[in-house]
């Protein structure tokens, strides 16, 4: 795995949305230890988003395995998904080219939630659909004050697109 080759000690992980956060201290070869620093609990067998701010494991792929069924398979029945964790066009790219024909009315939005996805939004903002700015979890890599600048500077460029655009 990728992830002890891209963590240094005092990274901040944070665990799903209950507030579970740990900060790396020791990395290894083939491992890192952190130390839990919130509170939170992890249920076996769920699935929680585990976020790294300032860095992307980019051998992972935007869409998983299963994924690419739904999409296939159930999209048909949507008119619009929005999409967490885009980091650039490409991402929104890989997503349209998995769409089947009969789902190709499906409109796209692309949650900005992190700062490379901030960094490449002029990009995304051209093949998005739509935008979802995920205020509090652009919060976790920002200040209030740069997170408040970003988000006037990201409506404006919608604006300025014509796309819709969700806080």
């Amino acid at each position: 795995m990728e992830v002890p080759a891209v963590v240094r000690p005092e990274d901040y992980i944070w665990i799903g949305e209950e507030g579970l956060s740990a900060v790396v201290i020791e990395v290894a070869r083939t491992s890192f230890t952190v130390k839990v620093t919130g509170q939170g609990q992890l249920k076996a067998g769920q699935s929680y988003l585990v976020k790294i701010p300032g860095i992307r494991i980019q051998s992972l792929p935007m869409l998983a395995f299963d994924d690419r069924f739904d999409f296939r398979d159930h999209l048909k029945h949507f008119d619009y998904i929005s999409l967490p964790n885009v980091q650039s066009a490409r991402d929104l790219k890989e997503v349209k080219l998995s769409l089947s024909d009969e789902c190709k009315h499906v409109r796209l939005f692309a949650k900005i939630d992190t700062i490379e996805a901030l960094q490449n939004y002029e990009n995304i903002l051209k093949q998005a659909d739509g935008i979802i700015i995920v205020r509090n979890e652009l919060g976790i890599e920002l200040s209030p004050e740069k997170l408040c600048l970003a988000q006037k500077w990201m409506v404006q460029l919608a604006n300025q697109a014509s796309v819709p655009i969700f806080l």
